[in-house]
């Protein structure tokens, strides 16, 4: 074996490692290596889309997926990764078909289960049984996405069992925890979920964000809006960034517009480059009459984040052009 060739697989073994492990400053400094040795690869290419889908650059991925299956239709792999950036753009009919075809090509473990994902997505939800089921017992991984498959269909019960089966593998999974702790307080009727945050907070306990989660929902799906209103103003300085965000989309979600504006706000320092929030956002102050309040927040931020110059002025011409519209 050359010395090159040995580099080349070397370098295929450390991108494939520092992909897996999220460390993508250490595979964009492998890439470059490998882009250096041997460019023309399709290997190279395919992990070029791979570090693309893990930053999130989907538009850049999706052109390399087009060449990638004009060049390499038969390969599974390009099929898998086309498949996988089809999925990130929400383009689920395009994503199952890649995945089917990559799974027709070579009976990829991995194709199957992202189908069954794409499955519940597209609310598929017996094809997506069918695939994840026959894969659980030998990757338990699929458990977690069996979870999420039976809490979409509203079976709070088997998305439990399935977070049983992942934690027996996995028992010190901090997301499997937090995620079996979020179904089960789903799954407790309004009165007993309210019985139980009402006992906590006269014994001045910690409530789990997940509870309190489950307890927010069930107030504003039960009508109780004004003692969720209270609630969350008494508390609001306790709450850490992440409970107020999904707070914020509970309250946003069920069209509380002013809790969730001011959950959101005490989280957008965080969250400035943020698209999809920071449209919520605005969707929320104008719903509570509080754009006002928005582009202060927005004038104060806007040296940190350019992109809040825009919003701001686009927000002012929507709601100004509204104003001066003749009825």
């Amino acid at each position: 074996m050359s010395s090159n060739t040995q580099l080349i697989r070397v370098l295929r073994n450390n991108i494939k490692q520092a992909l897996r492990q999220r460390q993508l400053d250490e595979a964009a400094k492998l890439l470059d290596r490998l882009k250096q040795e041997d460019p023309l690869a399709g290997e190279t290419r395919c992990f070029e889309l791979e570090y693309l889908l893990a930053l999130k650059r989907s538009g850049d991925a999706q052109a390399l997926a087009e060449q990638l299956l004009e060049l390499f239709p038969d390969s599974s792999l390009v099929q898998f990764l086309a498949g996988r950036g089809y999925y990130q753009r929400k383009e689920y009919a395009k994503a199952a078909e890649c995945f089917r075809e990559s799974f027709r090509i070579a009976p990829r473990w991995d194709s199957q289960r992202w189908l069954g994902r794409t499955y519940t997505q597209m609310g598929r939800f017996g094809d997506a049984e069918s695939q994840l089921n026959e894969l659980a017992s030998r990757y338990h991984v699929v458990n977690l996405d069996l979870a999420w498959l039976y809490e979409r269909m509203g079976n709070i019960e088997r998305a439990i069992h399935c977070m049983d089966a992942y934690l027996e593998k996995y028992p010190d999974a901090d997301y499997a925890i937090a995620k079996r702790k979020r179904l089960f307080a789903n799954a407790q009727d309004p009165e007993t979920l309210k019985a139980d945050v009402d006992m906590l907070v006269e014994l001045d306990e910690e409530i789990d964000s997940e509870l309190l989660e489950a307890y927010i929902k069930g107030l504003l799906e039960t009508g109780e809006s004004r003692t969720a209103r209270r609630f969350i103003l008494e508390r609001l300085d306790t709450f850490d960034d992440g409970t107020a965000t999904s707070l914020g989309w509970i309250c946003y979600h069920r069209q509380a517009f002013d809790l969730a504006m001011v959950l959101f706000l005490k989280v957008l320092p965080s969250k400035l480059g943020e698209v999809k929030f920071l449209t919520s956002l605005e969707t929320a102050a104008r719903h509570c009459d509080r754009v006002e309040d928005l582009l202060g927040c927005y004038a104060t931020y806007a040296p940190r984040s350019n992109n809040l110059y825009g919003r701001s002025n686009n927000l002012r011409a929507l709601v100004e052009g509204k104003e001066n519209k003749v009825p």
